[in-house]
């Protein structure tokens, strides 16, 4: 094994095994190692991981002028913290006829990783299991059930911390019940599709490589869980789900400190 963590000879196939969910792969443990070749021999180098993500330029791709997401976060408490990065999700609104149109959702995040993803690599795309995810993680009115236990839409704009890592942190054995159990905040999936697109837009990488990131704080109808993962066996992003009792394989959560929620 090379002193960057890498088994010589032919081990790319048990990385793109591993992202299929294969118990023999093994590779980009590291959260703050990605993977920088392709053809043998290949070569993990460690990449400096950014302070702070590129969030006004994440928001102009969103639709948002620089001048309206500064005036929107003037109200909010910002600034990146040591070992973390600050996530800012707000809540975006045009108006076309009667219709209010919003600007930040599941469904206009990852399309818009996809765009700019697919103008630099052809290939890469950015896929969900559900077609229509605005509407599979939507509040139940009726039933008064959240789908989601932030919402910006909902609760107003926020700001939220998470871990400045590649990778989710490794807590494969905890499923998502028993942390909410515990009182422990995950990331919904909204945050972690938009950090994400932060991530590509200020370092033209990806996260969750290695690991999937299980988006502990938020639930589809049927009350699954989602997961955010990107595949570098075929080079694209996919939005899944898993059990909330399912623990083991690579599938973590990254937690979230919300530091400012609109009451």
């Amino acid at each position: 094994m090379s002193k960057y963590g890498h088994r010589t000879g032919n081990w790319l196939e048990s990385v793109i095994n591993k992202i299929g969910g294969e118990d023999r792969a093994e590779a980009l443990l590291r959260g703050e190692w990605m993977l920088v070749e392709v053809n043998p021999p290949v070569v993990i180098e460690e990449v400096p991981l950014p302070t702070a993500l590129d969030w006004r330029v994440t928001y102009k791709i969103l639709g948002v002028e620089p001048e309206e997401y500064d005036a929107k976060i003037a109200g909010l408490e910002m600034g990146d913290r040591m070992g973390r990065w600050t996530v800012p999700v707000l809540d975006f609104f045009r108006r076309d006829g009667d219709e209010e149109i919003r600007l930040v959702t599941l469904n206009k995040v990852r399309d818009a990783l996809h765009q700019i993803g697919a103008k630099a690599k052809p290939k890469f795309a950015a896929k969900s299991w559900y077609a229509d995810m605005d509407t599979a993680f939507a509040d139940d009115q009726v039933k008064n059930i959240k789908r989601n236990d932030r919402n910006p839409y909902r609760d107003g704009s926020y700001v939220v911390d998470v871990e400045a890592t590649v990778e989710p942190p490794v807590n494969a054995n905890q499923d998502a019940n028993w942390r909410r159990s515990q009182g422990l905040v995950d990331t919904t999936h909204l945050e972690d599709w938009l950090l994400e697109l932060a991530y590509h837009i200020t370092t033209g990488g990806h996260l969750n490589v290695a690991r999937w990131t299980k988006s502990g704080g938020s639930r589809v109808s049927y009350g699954l869980v989602p997961c955010l993962f990107f595949d570098s066996g075929d080079g694209k992003v996919y939005g899944y789900d898993c059990s909330p009792d399912h623990s083991g394989g690579p599938v973590c959560a990254r937690s979230a400190v919300p530091r400012q929620l609109a009451s």
